[in-house]
């Protein structure tokens, strides 16, 4: 009988145990449960509508745009209207002044038609249209890298939240531990020292839950600001795995090939190019067609002997040449100007490369590391557990010092802090790498607005 007593007893605080542990374990999705309602993706998708510098960077594409469609301009014809009126003076030969007062109404109309400028008006559309395209690839990597920030925020958030209700739990552990013990002092069972220990204990959980409350707030601050609306009714998201790949060098490879902000280094280098193939065209002439019609009213001249009494009108069409015989120089100094910003410009393509590579191989170590960390620290938990269960039921019956079972308490807050911690780590290290890799929006089935659409 006395074996089963103690079998059951044994089988009652294994199976407490276990509970406390699952209590624990299952605290991350209690409080991401279905009282929460504002996701992840939701929360993106706010924050990539009020963000004012992805409102700049569009508004530069859109700026470019309008600078493309200004220089396609030339190819059209211009006509332009111009009509005078005023006092004109006229000696003749003999130096004899015909009139003081003579008055001259006149209007042109001149149309204009360029065929020829060694392509420079070509080339300079090509420019600005891969300069808008870099613009615009260049959007999308500051999107996902707002997403990103949105995603630290929100999932340290959540964390914060949790950390705050274990702290809480743990101030409470700690006073009730402070009421036992403030007991046995005063039925003078146990020292003023150990009600001293205990307080000392108290106060330390009890800063600690501040600290957690005020972490909490810094954070929904950073929320606020983020996403234009209250921390509330956050849930705990989990990040698609089925994005990544397999390997490291695949992963690297993919991001070399697809992130947004190479293709966008890419385009720049394409627009110097076109800029550079521009400057060839102050070497050649320009060639166009003029027409114009002229029309001129003299009859306000009151002198007779004024050769040119009366209205007169003229019309012409002329194929003109224009060549810059001479420049100062500054033909060479723009050439020269391009060509190093070709140099400046793939060089920048390098150095994002290698930034990207760079970021990816860290990312994958971080994704893999802290899953291995995360195991051990969960290890630590529950043996963090089974010890503080183990003291605080020896220390019921004499067999244990209060300041093991304090330290016991401690230890096991620290262990389940720091798998709190890791957890959210990990979960973030797993949007970085997609991050990384350029696919983040895409993982997260966000779309991006409309109009920042190619053609739009």
């Amino acid at each position: 009988m006395k074996k089963f007593k103690e079998k059951y007893n044994n089988s009652i605080k294994f199976l407490t145990k276990k509970i406390y542990l699952s209590i624990f374990f299952s605290l991350i999705l209690f409080l991401s449960s279905s009282a929460f309602s504002l996701s992840l993706e939701e929360s993106i998708a706010h924050a990539i509508k009020i963000d004012p510098k992805l409102q700049q960077s569009f508004s530069r594409l859109k700026t470019l745009q309008s600078d493309q469609d200004y220089s396609r301009g030339d190819y059209y014809p211009t006509l332009t209207l111009k009509v005078g009126a005023g006092l004109q003076k006229y000696d003749n030969e003999s130096g004899n002044k015909i009139d003081d007062d003579a008055q001259l109404k006149e209007a042109s109309l001149v149309l204009r038609q360029s065929l020829f400028t060694g392509l420079s008006t070509y080339y300079d559309v090509q420019s600005l249209g891969h300069k808008a395209e870099s613009e615009r690839l260049s959007l999308f990597s500051e999107t996902e890298s707002s997403a990103m920030d949105v995603i630290n925020v929100y999932l340290n958030l959540v964390s914060a939240n949790q950390l705050l209700q274990l702290s809480k739990l743990n101030q409470q552990d700690h006073e009730k531990i402070y009421e036992d013990v403030k007991v046995k002092v005063n039925n003078q069972l146990a020292p003023q020292s150990d009600l001293a220990q205990v307080a000392s204990r108290v106060a330390n959980s009890r800063a600690s839950t501040i600290a957690a409350q005020n972490r909490v707030m810094d954070l929904e601050a950073e929320y606020m600001l983020l996403v234009g609306s209250p921390a509330e009714n956050l849930i705990k998201p989990k990040p698609d795995t089925s994005f990544l790949i397999k390997t490291q060098q695949e992963s690297v490879d993919y991001a070399l090939a697809n992130h947004f902000s190479i293709q966008s280094a890419v385009e720049k280098i394409n627009s110097v190019n076109k800029d550079y193939k521009a400057s060839a065209s102050d070497y050649y002439p320009e060639i166009y067609i003029e027409a114009s019609a002229n029309y001129k009213d003299y009859s306000g001249y009151s002198n007779p002997a004024y050769p040119n009494q009366g209205d007169t009108e003229e019309m012409q069409i002329m194929l003109n040449m224009e060549f810059d015989v001479f420049s100062g120089g500054k033909r060479g100094a723009r050439r020269d100007a391009n060509s190093w910003r070709k140099v400046e410009a793939t060089n920048s393509l390098k150095l994002t490369q290698r930034q990207i590579h760079q970021s990816v191989i860290k990312a994958w170590n971080s994704h893999l590391l802290l899953q291995e960390q995360m195991q051990y620290l969960k290890t630590n938990v529950d043996k963090s557990a089974i010890a503080a269960e183990g003291y605080e039921e020896q220390f019921k019956v004499g067999r244990r010092e209060l300041l093991d079972l304090l330290i016991s308490k401690t230890d096991l807050f620290q262990a389940k802090k720091a798998y709190l911690e890791i957890n959210v780590q990990k979960e973030i290290a797993t949007y970085q790498l997609m991050h990384a890799m350029g696919n983040l929006l895409k993982s997260l089935y966000i779309e991006r607005p409309q109009e920042w659409e190619k053609g739009q």
